[in-house]
């Protein structure tokens, strides 16, 4: 099929004496000519989106296909929905290139403004987009898949500002709420359960084909128990969507009250299904039905992801005796330990597991399981140790043994002054000054694609041995490495233009963290023109201790400065710059099904949070 984009306006040819005579049309004449080749590039650009806004900054006759590109998926978020409104309105024939919408009205994300209050006019212009979207949609067209992700006490307005368009209702990809109420007044009102019910049937067509509900999620950390009648009115909800929901791929839950939400578990069957998140905070009388949950996993064996996770002293007895043939990421980090033998038995019974998080039970004074593991089945198994499943001084322990893990977590100290480079293999990086390392052979860490080193004391930036130990040679697969730098003064590590020039020769990193660095002023050099190494993507950095991140991709030298010879290196990594991109860019993918995927932070989290996926899943 043809693309066919906006007529742009061309700039006026000169007047030619020889009209006859006309050169043939140049390449970019051609290419601007071909809408397929230009939609190519701009696919390309919608990863990043701000290379978007800068191509229809810069570049006239790109400006409107650019545009058209850049709004398909757009992000109508509480603090930052004015201005995209006002641009909308201005250019409404855009409108009919939105494909994927983001509803954005809920403050548990915004963890660095606690006291932020939302725009009391939001829902106003939410009606106003929706409108628009009515007004200048094709007749035919479907409109825009909607992922909505609100507090539920904004369940009534988000009602009313569908109500009025039912066809976009049936659009709804995710809906994802949040509940904290933390005041009795919050849990009187019925009401907002009650629209959300009528919307989620609004949001349901008859014929189950039709569906586009991909993904639910609730989160509930409310302190206050909620009136009878409320109550009520949430499992009116729950039980809508067990029967009329079948297109379900995710369901992620964070149940308080146990209760209200077992006739999902009792009733709900979701064949699509493929991720199931449990982290269950309910006590005493509002205890969650553990039958009902054995029940839900007993009739959803296709589950790819699962996390269950119970937050109490006592072990969480689910008794889990399901298969499910598929699983590659199992995570059961509190509430379910594997020194239980039948839980651990569980976890033999899947052979395709590329990701395990288990509950390390320190109370024991046990190792975790991940021996026993190994040995019953050595060749399914090398792969799975990791920071997220034991301690460094055991994954050293399980690579002697044949272990190949893909993630791991270093200590790094000042080499000692006596090393010498004759030691051999056995203790190449302890010589280096990896503690806890002794007797790794570097053939058993040749796999490992994730590193997080943690370093305690100050480190000679200048030392060739800082150099060595990240040569392609000892680690030619890692393409993630974090520093956790702690208890270091100003000058205790390398400055960041120093520390490239050490990473300069790695063939295969991508992604560099840093975490939390000593304020410092960002080496402008590294703004300019420096050298990198060859695969290098992004560097995520932190300057203090509230983790407030900041994201620098790689951008390289144009083809007309790469031959200059470098000063920073010989033959070794290339040049470009650093270039400081939006947090939300960086983290914040779109699926083809319309529900936004918004990745955690690099670098929190214990074990820290990654940049790229480490599993092979």
């Amino acid at each position: 099929m043809m693309v066919q984009f906006e007529e742009v306006p061309v700039a006026k040819r000169p007047k030619t004496s020889h009209p006859a005579t006309q050169p043939a049309s140049s390449a970019v004449a051609r290419f601007f000519a071909t809408p397929e080749l230009v939609l190519i590039v701009l696919e390309n650009l919608l990863a990043e989106r701000i290379d978007l806004l800068i191509v229809a900054s810069v570049c006239k006759r790109l400006r409107a296909p650019a545009l058209q590109t850049w709004v398909r998926n757009l992000d109508f978020r509480h603090d930052s929905f004015e201005g995209k409104l006002e641009f909308l309105q201005a250019n409404t024939h855009l409108l009919a290139h939105i494909r994927c919408l983001r509803i954005f009205n809920c403050d548990w994300f915004d963890v660095l403004r606690p006291h932020f209050e939302r725009p009391p006019s939001f829902w106003d212009q939410v009606k106003t987009m929706f409108s628009l979207l009515a007004t200048h949609t094709p007749p035919r067209a479907a409109g825009p898949l909607l992922d909505i992700v609100i507090d539920v006490e904004d369940g009534d307005a988000l009602y009313q500002a569908l109500q009025p368009y039912p066809k976009l209702a049936q659009r709804i990809s995710a809906l994802r709420l949040n509940d904290q109420s933390v005041r009795a007044s919050d849990t009187d009102s019925t009401t907002t359960w009650m629209s959300l019910t009528l919307l989620l049937k609004d949001a349901l067509p008859r014929i189950s084909s039709a569906e586009n509900l991909r993904v639910v999620e609730y989160e509930c950390q409310s302190l206050v128990t909620d009136a009878k009648f409320r109550r009520a009115a949430k499992r009116i909800f729950w039980s809508t969507l067990a029967a009329q929901c079948r297109s379900l791929s995710k369901i992620g839950l964070l149940v308080t009250f146990g209760d209200e939400i077992n006739e999902l578990f009792l009733h709900g069957s979701f064949p699509s299904l493929k991720t199931f998140e449990l982290r269950d905070v309910s006590k005493n009388k509002d205890l969650l039905d553990v039958e009902a949950v054995h029940t839900f996993l007993d009739r959803h064996t296709g589950l790819e992801r699962l996390r269950l996770e119970r937050y109490d002293t006592q072990a969480w007895s689910l008794g889990l005796t399901q298969t499910f043939p598929a699983l590659q990421d199992l995570q059961l980090p509190e509430g379910i330990s594997l020194l239980d033998e039948a839980n651990l038995e569980f976890v033999r019974r899947h052979s395709r597991l590329r990701r395990l998080v288990i509950w390390k039970d320190t109370r024991t004074g046990q190792f975790s399981p991940m021996r026993s593991l190994f040995l019953s089945k050595p060749d399914t198994f090398k792969h799975l140790p990791s920071a997220e499943n034991a301690s460094v001084t055991e994954i050293n322990a399980l690579i002697k043994i044949g272990a190949r893990p893909s993630r791991a977590e270093a200590r790094l100290t000042k080499p000692a002054t006596d090393r010498t480079g004759g030691s051999g293999d056995d203790n190449r990086f302890s010589d280096l000054g990896i503690l806890s390392w002794e007797g790794v052979r570097p053939e058993g860490v040749e796999d490992l694609t994730f590193l997080q080193v943690t370093t305690r004391e100050h480190l000679d930036g200048h030392d060739q041995h800082f150099r060595q130990l990240f040569a392609s040679d000892l680690f030619p697969n890692l393409t993630e490495l974090h520093f956790e730098l702690r208890h270091h003064g100003e000058g205790a590590f390398p400055t960041l233009d120093v520390l490239f020039r050490h990473l300069a020769s790695s063939i295969s990193l991508r992604v560099l963290g840093i975490f939390p660095v000593v304020r410092q002023e960002f080496p402008t050099m590294l703004l300019t023109r420096h050298v990198f190494p060859i695969r290098f993507e992004l560097l995520c950095w932190s300057q203090d201790f509230y983790r407030r991140f900041d994201y620098f991709r790689f951008v390289a030298d144009s083809t007309e400065t790469q031959d200059f010879p470098s000063t920073s290196a010989t033959q070794v990594g290339k040049m470009g710059r650093l270039q400081a991109v939006p947090a939300h860019i960086i983290l914040t993918q779109v699926g083809s099904d319309g529900v936004w995927y918004e990745r955690s932070d690099v670098g929190v989290g214990i074990p820290r949070m990654t940049f790229l996926n480490h599993n092979g899943v």
